[in-house]
């Protein structure tokens, strides 16, 4: 093989590790922050929160706690955990009383809907 077919081939498969590492983060994310959704909307609609309010809760929950750590997964707290947690990082991300309002619709509403499977055993 000559050099330059090793470079070409060295350039595809970091290609394709690149996509793959990509992907797996992509679904990484669906899992720990799920999209906006119907049943999602209406978990919020049952929890007494504003539907319109769910995107703009996801965004901030994604970039804003990005910005210290990682991403919590929205299942991996209890509600009451969430109660205690969502004021004391708000204050620490600076949110303001409407963005802290609308993550915590979409956290509560998305830790009610969607939940994982248990795991097998």
């Amino acid at each position: 093989m000559s050099r330059r077919h090793v470079i070409r081939w060295t350039i595809r498969c970091a290609i394709v590790i690149a996509a793959a590492l990509l992907l797996h983060a992509c679904a990484a994310m669906q899992v720990r922050a799920p999209d906006v959704s119907i049943e999602l909307e209406n978990q919020a609609r049952t929890l007494g929160f504003d539907p319109a309010s769910l995107s703009q809760g996801r965004e901030i929950f994604i970039t804003r706690c990005a910005r210290c750590h990682a991403t919590p997964e929205v299942h991996g707290y209890s509600t009451e955990q969430w109660q205690r947690i969502l004021p004391r990082m708000s204050q620490r991300a600076r949110l303001d009383a409407a963005q802290e309002s609308a993550v915590r619709a979409y956290v509560l509403a998305a830790r009610q809907s969607n939940a994982p499977d248990p795991p097998l055993p």
